[in-house]
């Protein structure tokens, strides 16, 4: 009963990762789901000078492969967790405030209500997780 309740809890922790077990998951989304990431990526045609937000950063690996497709651009990751912000500003510290601005946000709906992102394309690498057959969804 006790594997049942440690498996669960840190089942749990995928969508809004905390702690160490929080931390654990967030290595694992940077290193398993790379493959899947860079696959989504290549169905954008990237310009070099957007500016991106990724909504739900998590480990931060997602804001590292946009800053390299928009060289000229901006990036910036909102995510739920603490957790999450913490780890993707270590992950992308050379960069960081810079050009890639990293943030927790509270509500959901802030995201929409929010001026100062400024953002002029706007691609949601989460969605890249969701399959589906329509190129410019994420657009």
């Amino acid at each position: 009963m006790r594997n049942k309740h440690l498996l669960n809890s840190i089942l749990q922790n995928t969508s809004c990762p905390k702690g160490f077990w929080g931390r654990m998951i967030l290595w694992g989304m940077n290193r398993f789901h790379a493959s899947l990431a860079r696959r989504g990526m290549k169905q954008v045609n990237w310009q070099p000078q957007w500016t991106v937000l990724d909504i739900g950063c998590g480990g931060g690996a997602n804001l590292n492969r946009l800053l390299k497709q928009c060289p000229q651009g901006k990036v910036y990751g909102i995510d739920l967790s603490e957790e999450s912000v913490v780890f993707a500003s270590k992950y992308n510290v050379k960069e960081l405030n810079k050009r890639c601005f990293i943030q927790r946000i509270i509500k959901q709906e802030s995201v929409l209500k929010d001026k100062r992102y400024g953002i002029h394309q706007l691609c949601c690498c989460y969605l890249l997780d969701i399959h589906t057959t329509d190129k410019d969804f994420a657009l």
